[in-house]
């Protein structure tokens, strides 16, 4: 059967108890063994510290580029004969040059995380913002991360790390799989295991990874 899902709720147990379930069916199917799941802390990237500077103009491969908000306004009232409390904007860009638009096309927006919170990153860890990184990634797809070439930590956090999306049930087993500490172990690992504790205390309150 088909699975569904709300990202606004636990997503992770939703997509969970659906996988238990799909994969049994798709080996017994095929009249395959499955074979046990790779460690959830796996990872092929490495990181290196190395002399600057960094690559420059900011190059995630997707060819992102500056352009200016011409128009923003609101189209919803909050008084009269249609007030609602939704909130839609109209917004206009002025496209830079070489840079085209037809009906249909998407636009990606590159957020960029607050100077504060990559400094409380930085501080949490004790790493200089200013030192220079290497990315190295041995196969696969290398996302959205700059791999094969020095950044500044800074950048690399400011632009390219999401540091505040909740966190997933699955960041959370991550942590679990790196802690040592034999008090924060333990609970880390129920708010993991524990659907209403993990919504009332990491989803209701929107505790990132950092946070927790």
């Amino acid at each position: 059967p088909r699975g569904e899902g709300d990202a606004r709720d636990d997503f992770d147990a939703q997509l969970a108890t659906w996988e238990q379930s799909a994969w049994g069916n798709v080996a017994a199917a095929l009249g395959l063994e499955l074979a046990p799941a790779e460690a959830a802390g796996t990872s092929r990237l490495t990181v290196e510290v190395v002399a600057g500077p960094d690559a420059g103009a900011r190059d995630d491969g997707h060819g992102t580029r500056p352009m200016r908000v011409a128009v923003n306004r609101e189209l919803h009232s909050k008084t009269g004969p249609f007030a609602s409390e939704r909130s839609t904007r109209h917004i206009e860009l002025e496209l830079p040059a070489g840079v085209s638009y037809r009906a249909g096309d998407h636009l990606g927006v590159a957020p960029r995380n607050p100077d504060a919170l990559v400094a409380r990153v930085a501080a949490r860890f004790g790493l200089d913002p200013g030192s220079h990184l290497l990315l190295r990634r041995d196969g696969g797809r290398a996302g959205f991360l700059p791999v094969g070439a020095p950044i500044a930590l800074a950048r690399l956090l400011g632009e390219f790390v999401e540091l505040q999306d909740v966190a997933s049930r699955r960041h959370i087993e991550t942590m679990v799989e790196h802690t040592e500490c034999p008090w924060t172990r333990p609970r880390l690992a129920a708010l993991a295991a524990d659907e209403a504790r993990y919504r009332d205390e990491v989803a209701a309150r929107r505790k990132s990874v950092l946070d927790l």
